[in-house]
């Protein structure tokens, strides 16, 4: 017992440090994403004056990049002068980077944890690697970003919230309330995925009595003890996000929007002395709104103005690596009732309410239902294998596993099966974090200075600070082109990189943006990196050929 303890606490060691290598070392190949300078800007902000307004005005709850800048924050206490992202900018992006694989460690811990919970240690030991290994996981852990930080927090809570059902109130209430409040403030998507998964735990629960005729006696404690884990993790994350007691002038503006009489008076006069924001609930609002709204959807190569209730299945078939797909086909057909337990039906749940989700812009917004599916899915492997074949089993799965993890370095993003095409062509089925979230610029600015004989000028989607030291920045979209002629006479002889999700997404708001898309997708690109296609303006026009 104390050996296979020992070999347990090793084996994730081994697993957290092979992952952690991966990701430091992709991490600096590649520039910062869409969101990242967003992150690091308001995330120092935050560690300076205390206030989380920027972050919560735009949706974004504040644990992640609390924890991702402290050691930023530290260093400038130490040296007493501050980062200048306009300088510093790498530096910091760097360190951010690091400080996300706290929340990497602590999903890897609980993936293990509650893969013994279901499984046995050796459900622990395959469900290891099927996260470590995983490109979704590896591409988002080595980003300073809030998906790994949410997927961590939720599997803590679900641990918890699991452990402590037969306990006293601190294991069956404080505990998870507390773990609920982390999730939440990682990311406000929590708020919906953790009552799904207290209530799926408490619907198997009550399969198990089996008198459905008590149903709403039986509930009795779940409903009063739900509302206090909710309750108590939302007051906690609103203590945690505080208050700077402003006006909300927002709230102003539609207050004095509202037709003339004692309404619009009444609602002024609330609004000017309702001096309580930002508040957690700033970013909570926007994110429910965000989601009722909704917004076009870019998957299998076509755009649809509206979500489609298939993205999500669809976007899993092709984010997954081959060797889980066919191990989940494998285990639904030899061995089902390997997903009968309430982790299943947990997971069963989250991917039906996948289903109605508006917000439909990466496989990242769902990383914590994917890692609860793969610790069901190594649940299921080490029920379907027999037990004197496990030890032969497990490091060969663990060598498959490792093909598409290190084959995809460092471009985790892009990572495509092979059943649709693979990494190469991904760009033609989904855009966006999916693919080309603008962490490219550092692969192009590598091609330019080998090869490039010409200045080099980007249309792309992305936000790095840095590109614009090295690179022009040319917002095609605004301008006004009629042809090619009249487009080599606004740029000059230059390479044009043009990313993929600007050619292969979204259709462009302006007549000109679709203008340009139409005439780049009439020419070949003379070179490409991962995400830019690059085409080249110092030499009359080629042949056309799409790319």
């Amino acid at each position: 017992m104390v050996a296979s303890r020992w070999f347990d606490r090793g084996w994730l060691l081994l697993w957290g440090v092979i992952s952690s290598i991966w990701c430091i070392t992709a991490a600096g190949q590649l520039s910062a994403t869409f969101d990242e300078p967003h992150y690091l800007k308001c995330g120092l902000h935050s560690w300076r004056t205390g206030s989380y307004h920027p972050l919560l005005r735009a949706g974004t709850m504040p644990l992640p990049s609390d924890v991702q800048l402290l050691p930023a924050w530290a260093i400038e206490q130490f040296r007493d002068r501050p980062f200048n992202l306009d300088e510093d900018f790498g530096t910091v992006l760097a360190i951010a980077r690091a400080g996300n694989l706290v929340f990497w460690w602590l999903l890897l811990y609980f993936t293990w944890r509650l893969a013994i919970r279901f499984g046995g240690p050796w459900a622990g030991r395959l469900a290891v690697p099927f996260v470590a290994c995983d490109p979704n996981f590896l591409a988002h852990a080595a980003l300073a970003t809030t998906d790994i930080a949410v997927s961590a927090c939720l599997l803590m809570f679900t641990e918890f919230y699991m452990a402590g059902r037969n306990g006293n109130w601190k294991q069956r209430v404080l505990l998870p309330a507390i773990c609920f409040a982390l999730a939440v403030l990682a990311k406000a998507s929590a708020l919906a995925f953790g009552v799904i998964i207290m209530g799926m735990i408490e619907l198997h629960r009550l399969y198990l009595m089996g008198d459905w005729r008590q149903l709403w006696s039986a509930t009795r404690l779940f409903r009063r003890e739900a509302i206090q884990v909710v309750g108590l993790g939302l007051l906690a994350t609103f203590i945690y996000c505080g208050c700077d007691w402003r006006i909300d002038r927002g709230l102003l503006t539609s207050a004095e929007k509202l037709p003339p009489g004692a309404g619009r008076v009444a609602a002024i006069a609330v609004v000017e002395h309702l001096p309580l924001f930002p508040n957690a609930a700033q970013g909570l609002i926007y994110q429910i709104q965000h989601n009722f709204r909704g917004h076009g959807a870019y998957v299998a190569g076509e755009w649809h103005h509206r979500a489609v209730w298939y993205y999500f299945p669809l976007v899993l078939s092709m984010k997954l690596t081959v060797p889980i797909l066919l191990l989940m086909a494998l285990t639904l057909v030899v061995r089902p009732r390997g997903y009968a337990h309430v982790l299943g039906l947990t997971v069963a749940a989250l991917l039906l309410f996948t289903l109605n989700c508006r917000v439909q812009i990466g496989v990242r917004l769902v990383l914590p239902v994917l890692s609860l599916l793969l610790i069901c899915l190594a649940v299921a492997v080490m029920r379907t294998v027999p037990v004197a074949k496990r030890r032969i089993a497990l490091p060969a799965i663990c060598a498959v596993l490792m093909v598409p993890m290190l084959g995809i370095w460092p471009h985790g993003l892009c990572y495509f099966n092979p059943l649709w095409g693979g990494p190469e062509t991904g760009y033609r089925h989904l855009s966006d974090s999916n693919y080309d979230w603008g962490q490219g610029v550092a692969e192009l600015d590598r091609w330019r200075d080998e090869r490039a004989d010409a200045p080099v000028k980007v249309w792309y989607y992305g936000a790095d600070p840095r590109m614009l030291a090295r690179t022009e920045s040319l917002p095609l979209h605004n301008l006004e082109v009629k042809d090619e002629q009249h487009l080599r006479q606004q740029m000059g002889p230059c390479y044009l990189a043009v990313g993929t999700t600007i050619l292969h997404s979204n259709p462009a708001p302006t007549e000109a943006g679709r203008r340009m898309i139409d005439l780049l997708k009439s020419k070949h690109p003379v070179a490409r990196t991962m995400t830019f296609f690059i085409y080249d303006f110092t030499e009359p026009t080629r042949l056309a050929a799409n790319p």
